[in-house]
Order: C-alpha cells, then sequence, then structure tokens
C-alpha cells in the first residue's frame, strides 16, 4: 500500500486562463509566482504544493503529483503500478529527478575547470619562461589562449547559475524565487577571485586565496545566508512576477 501524504503539484488546461488564476489566488490562498502569457504558476505559502495552469480549448486536468513517505521505494512502487495497468515504469521516476543532477552536476565541473584554468595561469605568469620546467603540459599552453578560455568559463559559470535559480523545478521544490537574490553574490565572488588572479597575481592555491580574502569570505557568509534564509522561508520575499 502506497502511502500519500498529500498533493504536490498539479496540472490543468484551461481556456479562461485568467478567472483560475483569480480563483486559486483570491479563494484558495494560493500565491501567484511565474505569469507567461498562455500560463501561471501559484504555489502555497507553506507547504510544497505548486498549481500549473496552461490555457488551451477545454479544461482538463494533465497531471498530479503526490508526496509519499520518505522510505518509499520508488523502484518497488513502479512495479506495482505497472503491474495493475495503471502507469509505465519511466512515469513513476521522480519529476526531473535527471535534469536537476545533471544541472548540478555541469555547475560542478564549470567551476572546477574555472579554478584549474585560473590555477594554470598563474603558473605560467609567475613562472614565465620557465613553466614548462615546473610542469611538462603547460609548454602546450599560453597567457593568452587561457584567457580566452577563462572568459568563456566564467560566463558559463554565471549563465548556469542563474539558470538555475530561475528553473520552474526548484522554484516549486523551494516554493518561491528567493534564491535569484544570490546571483549578485556569485558575481561578485567570481569577479573578485578573477581580480586577484589577474592583478595581484595569485591564483597558486585556490584553497589559501578563499581562505585569507576577507571580502571573498565575507561575500560566502552573505550568500549561505541569502540561501539559506530563501531556501526555507517559503514565501516570495517581493512579489515576483514573469509576464
Amino acid at each position: 500500500m502506497i502511502k500519500v501524504r498529500r498533493i504536490g503539484h498539479a496540472s490543468f488546461e484551461t481556456p479562461d486562463l485568467e478567472r483560475q488564476i483569480d480563483y486559486y489566488s483570491q479563494v484558495v490562498g494560493l500565491v501567484p509566482v511565474v505569469r507567461e502569457r498562455d500560463r501561471a504558476f501559484l504555489a502555497a505559502r507553506t507547504g510544497p504544493l505548486a498549481l500549473e495552469l496552461t490555457r488551451a480549448g477545454a479544461p482538463r486536468c494533465t497531471k498530479l503529483s503526490f508526496e509519499v513517505a520518505a522510505n518509499e521505494d520508488f523502484a518497488d512502487m513502479a512495479k506495482r503500478l505497472a503491474a495493475d495497468g495503471r502507469i509505465d515504469l519511466l512515469s513513476a521516476l521522480p519529476h526531473g529527478t535527471g535534469q536537476t543532477y545533471l544541472r548540478q552536476i555541469i555547475l560542478t565541473a564549470l567551476l572546477s575547470l574555472f579554478l584549474a584554468l585560473n590555477k594554470r595561469r598563474f603558473e605560467l605568469v609567475r613562472l614565465a619562461g620557465k613553466a614548462s620546467e615546473h610542469r611538462e603540459v603547460l609548454e602546450k599552453y599560453s597567457a593568452y589562449y587561457i584567457d580566452q578560455m577563462c572568459a568563456a568559463i566564467t560566463a558559463s559559470v554565471l549563465v548556469v547559475y542563474m539558470l538555475y535559480t530561475l528553473d520552474p523545478r526548484q522554484i516549486e521544490r523551494f516554493g518561491s524565487h528567493n534564491l535569484v537574490y544570490s546571483i549578485p553574490f556569485v558575481w561578485y565572488g567570481v569577479f573578485r577571485y578573477q581580480y586577484l588572479v589577474f592583478k595581484k597575481e595569485l591564483g597558486g592555491d585556490p584553497a589559501k586565496i578563499v581562505l585569507s580574502d576577507r571580502f571573498i569570505l565575507l561575500d560566502i557568509l552573505i550568500w549561505v545566508t541569502v540561501c539559506a534564509f530563501g531556501i526555507y522561508a517559503r514565501h516570495e520575499w517581493v512579489p515576483f512576477v514573469i509576464s
């Protein structure tokens, strides 16, 4: 027996989108978090409930998801539901899980590459013509080439992080857009790190840079605080509507 705790996410199609938004916000008490021309997302002020409304020719429910107990075995649940002929195995998997992990892996890989390239640049500049004696692979690099790669990777890190904070799945998961307010602190941290590498000629030990620079430490502290309050607040700090 599957123990369902509550509805987690529901999707409806409706020919009168504005009327449904008014109903769910004024009568039910949900909060509009994203508003597009033919679609809207609403969320509960407390709890994980999220509602998606899409403009269509006829009203119908297109999807319902449920929160189950933490100890439920999804693989076993999928087999039982499939055996009953209710759904297939793939549709029983947690919605968006693979895509969420993939984005996190990409962001981690980009950040690692960002640190590695800045370290290579430090070695090239500091050791000048003797760089290849220190590390043979450095003979295949030039400072200009690494600068171009750093510019591309820096932009990628910032864009991927911004997309992560604006991802509808994350908004649904945390119940608000509050993570977007952490974006400026990520920008500052990345640019401060590059300033120390390019202007102060640091970069040989990324951990030492982060732990010895008071501005980066303060930035990390503020970023963690904003993220923590944003995630656990479960409501919008400022009305955030995309039209």
